[in-house]
């Protein structure tokens, strides 16, 4: 989206919403593909083990650009 993410938030701010599990908001993402949308936020999982493997990752990707 060529956009800074979380303008106007300082480093600090954004430590403080990733430890405390508060997911930071990103109004951009709703105005792409959507299964890249739940790819974005599975990766931005805080929880380790919620977020997808790389091979999963490779597949949305191949899936969306095969359907551009």
């Amino acid at each position: 989206m060529r956009e800074v993410p979380y303008d106007g938030l300082d480093s600090q701010d954004i430590m403080a919403k990733v430890v405390s599990g508060d997911k930071l908001k990103d109004s951009s993402i709703s105005q792409i593909d959507k299964r890249l949308a739940m790819l974005i936020q599975d990766c931005r999982a805080v929880e380790q083990g919620r977020r997808p493997a790389f091979d999963e990752i490779v597949q949305v990707l191949d899936d969306v650009l095969r359907n551009m």
